[in-house]
């Protein structure tokens, strides 16, 4: 039914304040955007963290080395691939459930043709014969969805069982022995079990049950041959590309992915040389990985704490040491039944009545059991979500609050891929009835009696201006940076912010008549 923008915010501000009075803070679930802003100064409410996209790379990334910190201080989750320059040098590339054709921003798919013309074979895994594999595959398997551990695991042990230093080695004991720590008793942590090693597992030295190909092939439907002749292919080929998308760490179960298929690119040493590179290759990273050469400055918000969840930084980002946030993926179960794991043997009770959805989240469209995650929220006493589309999830909501989409607000400075920033402008005014987060956001913490100049303290223009201030781009040593604008007082008086001239690299119109910047790259 479709009702004024007056009644809808006024029945979001009473169902906030219906359930903070009944239940108290801890029943309020939000999900992202700008409105986390008002519901902190609120009082906080239950957070989450694991990203939608990554699964369990998120976490796990930080500990295996696919991941690293960028110079702004946030984390680059593309760190342990090459570029494309680098791309071009591999032999083979195994594109492990990476559809870069579909699913990633900018031209990913060109790097990766540039990669075949040079002379590399792909060969695809994936559950379905996508369109990149289309264009590049010398080679398809197709694998049963989310079963790839257990292909990876046959495939390892075919390399523990066929290696020989003397005429057919496949594993790289040098990278092993100096890089690793844990594949065998010899090399485990001090103070951790040896026969938690690697080796052994493989093995089935302890369970019996050796997970050979055989193995591999029951559970993830490849021919045992067939896994066979792709692990001696990887062990044998000099320089290998080993990349994975997301996707396969982003299902029940999977947590252990990252660990697995990075532990392959250690056995086979395909991690960190010239033309080997094992690692993640998605989103704007696909195709040309590797620490950013150009980024944007901060915005200059002041984040507002969440008394009750603690979560911090991008959704998903950091596990708070106190409050109540739940895993992503135990968002359902918690709902249905009123528990969570919040650490190995802490169960804690939780109770969640209100659910709300900020910054184009879709939680039913993107966390797994979707069924389950109906059956959830149909639980719920209230759902609320923002949304530019008619979404899964806003179809199960009470109150849908149409939002603009990017072409329709003021502009913004977004990093591109590794090599390039974007600023965009503002195309058409805002259609129909929809409205910016931050307005929606500024009005309910009207409606909540909380002080909207604390909730929105600075308009978006001063936003970009600082992070245009602030973007930085690589030098020619490769290595160090300085400042990408030249903005002069004339520039900032055209924008209407507060601040003061900088000198950079390239005037500040010039980027915005560009509408982008690209390191020169030889």
């Amino acid at each position: 039914m479709r009702i004024s923008w007056n009644e809808a915010l006024d029945i979001v501000a009473s169902e906030l304040k219906r359930v903070k009075e009944n239940t108290g803070n801890e029943s309020i679930y939000c999900r992202g955007g700008e409105i986390k802003r008002t519901i902190n100064l609120h009082g906080g409410c239950v957070d989450s963290w694991m990203a939608d996209s990554l699964g369990s790379w998120m976490n796990t990334g930080k500990r295996i080395g696919t991941y690293q910190k960028r110079e702004n201080g946030r984390f680059n989750c593309h760190a342990s691939i090459g570029d494309r320059v680098e791309l071009a040098k591999c032999e083979l590339i195994v594109m492990w459930g990476v559809n870069p054709a579909w699913s990633s921003p900018g031209s990913p798919t060109y790097h990766f043709l540039n990669a075949k013309r040079a002379g590399a074979r792909f060969v695809f895994i994936d559950p379905f014969y996508s369109s990149s594999a289309a264009l590049l595959a010398d080679d398809w398997i197709p694998v049963r969805p989310a079963t790839d551990h257990a292909l990876a695991l046959g495939m390892m042990h075919t390399l523990l069982s066929e290696d020989d230093p003397e005429r057919n080695q496949l594993i790289d004991w040098d990278f092993i022995k100096r890089c690793t720590v844990g594949f065998d008793a010899s090399t485990m942590p001090e103070g951790v079990d040896p026969e938690h090693n690697f080796k052994d597992y493989l093995n089935g030295e302890k369970d019996g049950q050796p997970k050979d190909a055989e193995w591999a092939s029951e559970i993830c439907g490849v021919p045992a041959d067939r896994i066979r002749m792709l692990a001696v292919e990887i062990g044998k080929t000099k320089k290998v590309g080993l990349l994975s998308s997301w996707a396969p760490a982003r299902v029940n179960n999977s947590d252990s992915w990252p660990q697995a298929f990075m532990t392959l690119g250690c056995m086979t040493g395909h991690i960190g040389q010239s033309g080997r590179m094992t690692g993640t290759s998605t989103h704007r990273a696909s195709g040309n990985n590797g620490p950013p050469l150009v980024y944007s400055g901060g915005d200059g918000l002041t984040p507002i704490p969440n008394p009750v969840g603690g979560a911090s930084g991008y959704p998903g980002g950091h596990k708070p040491e106190s409050g109540i946030c739940i895993p992503g993926n135990q968002i359902w179960n918690a709902i249905l039944t009123g528990r969570y794991t919040a650490g190995k043997g802490d169960e804690r009770d939780v109770d969640i009545r209100l659910m709300y959805h900020g910054g184009e989240f879709n939680l039913l469209g993107s966390r797994e059991g979707q069924a389950k995650g109906v059956k959830a929220v149909r639980n719920l006493e209230f759902m609320v979500t923002h949304a530019h589309f008619l979404s899964t999830t806003a179809q199960y909501s009470d109150v849908v609050l149409p939002v603009t989409t990017r072409w329709e607000r003021y502009g913004s400075l977004n990093d591109g891929n590794r090599e390039t920033l974007l600023m965009g402008s503002q195309v058409v005014e805002p259609q129909y009835e929809s409205k910016d987060d931050i307005w929606i956001t500024r009005e309910i913490g009207k409606r909540l009696g909380l002080d909207v100049d604390e909730i929105d303290p600075m308009p978006l223009k001063q936003q970009i201006y600082n992070a245009a201030k602030g973007a930085m781009v690589v030098k020619e040593d490769g290595k160090t940076f300085e400042r990408l604008l030249t903005i002069t007082q004339e520039d900032i008086d055209e924008m209407g912010v507060e601040g003061v001239p900088t000198q950079g690299r390239i005037p500040f119109n010039e980027m915005k008549k560009n509408g982008t910047y690209q390191v020169p790259r030889s």
